[in-house]
């Protein structure tokens, strides 16, 4: 609240809101991110049985994406 007063010396601050960071990423949102990759990626990761970890570029969540789930896309 000071600064703004040491910049600009005609400047009367009427109010203040404070703000808050949110993300909507969720596992269904990066769900069809799973389709860009080549279907010999997907089976191959149903085959060795590992899952598939995505990550939110914006906040940085992780979702794991087990192998039934990935089945279900081929």
């Amino acid at each position: 609240m000071e600064i703004p007063g040491k910049i600009f010396k005609d400047i009367e601050i009427v109010g203040s809101i404070p703000i808050q960071h949110f993300c909507g990423c969720s596992k269904e949102v990066l769900y069809p991110i799973l389709h860009s990759l080549e279907k010999k990626d997907l089976k191959y990761a149903v085959m060795k049985a590992e899952p598939i970890e995505l990550v939110c570029h914006i906040c940085g969540s992780k979702y794991d994406f087990e192998p039934h789930e990935i089945a279900g896309l081929l």
